[in-house]
């Protein structure tokens, strides 16, 4: 996972997100060390949990995805399983204080997003493809998931 490097100034929840093996990073638009430690752990075969909106919606709704998304998968040539999460607004949305002690969250796992099925494409065209077709993979799985998660997941 990576986690704005504020979240680690707190002693007890800076020590449980390291725990779970958190990397911390700036979060400022342009930092570059966020993409040399996501490629650096990629090529060494982590997986990197990533949330490409950036930060919690205020609403629960899917904010727009930065662009950087797109540019790791096209430097590392690594592939993206789309993650729809579902209830964690309700029980820890961004203007609560401490999550509910009760609730549902629910998450369904896409079929893979992979920079080969763009590849063919310019540089900047297969970027903006891969944004898109995560955005459309997300909500296909809220859509499978609102519809009663019968079948397979899109």
């Amino acid at each position: 996972f990576l986690a704005r490097k504020t979240l680690f100034n707190n002693k007890l929840f800076g020590a449980l997100i390291r725990k779970v093996n958190t990397h911390p990073v700036s979060g400022a638009p342009g930092d570059i060390q966020v993409f040399k430690t996501i490629t650096a752990l990629l090529q060494q075969g982590h997986k990197v949990v990533l949330f490409p909106e950036g930060t919690r919606s205020e609403d629960g709704r899917l904010k727009p995805l930065k662009p950087g998304i797109s540019l790791l998968v096209e430097r590392s040539k690594s592939a993206i399983i789309p993650v729809y999460i579902d209830g964690a607004y309700e029980i820890w949305g961004k203007n609560r204080r401490l999550p509910k002690p009760f609730g549902k969250v629910r998450c369904v796992f896409g079929s893979p997003i992979t920079w080969d099925s763009v590849a063919h494409l310019d540089k900047r065209e297969a970027q903006l493809l891969i944004t898109q077709k995560l955005e459309d993979a997300w909500h296909a799985l809220k859509s499978w998931l609102a519809n009663g998660a019968i079948g397979i997941p899109p």
